[in-house]
């Protein structure tokens, strides 16, 4: 829904879904912390899209391996590379 350099705010795309997540960049550090989610989702998440979803453990996986590489990695640097090699 909205985003700038400091603060990020999503919902979910689900017709009706009450989910939405909000997010707040860390003073002095290059992340963002979540501040709050709102609801649990109604649809089901994104699977019935279409997309198939990365696990938490995945994820972790991956950004550990990631870091190891480049222990200074950006936030947004991982995942411009998940992006690229996974799609």
């Amino acid at each position: 829904i909205k985003s700038d350099k400091t603060r990020f705010t999503a919902k979910c795309m689900g017709e009706g879904c009450p989910w939405r997540i909000h997010c707040a960049k860390v003073p002095n550090a290059p992340t963002f912390t979540i501040r709050t989610i709102h609801g649990s989702h109604t649809c089901g998440g994104i699977s019935h899209l279409g997309h198939q979803q990365a696990s938490v453990k995945w994820v972790a996986e991956v950004v550990a391996e990631k870091l190891k590489e480049n222990p200074h990695f950006k936030p947004k640097e991982i995942l411009e590379e998940i992006h690229r090699v996974h799609g």
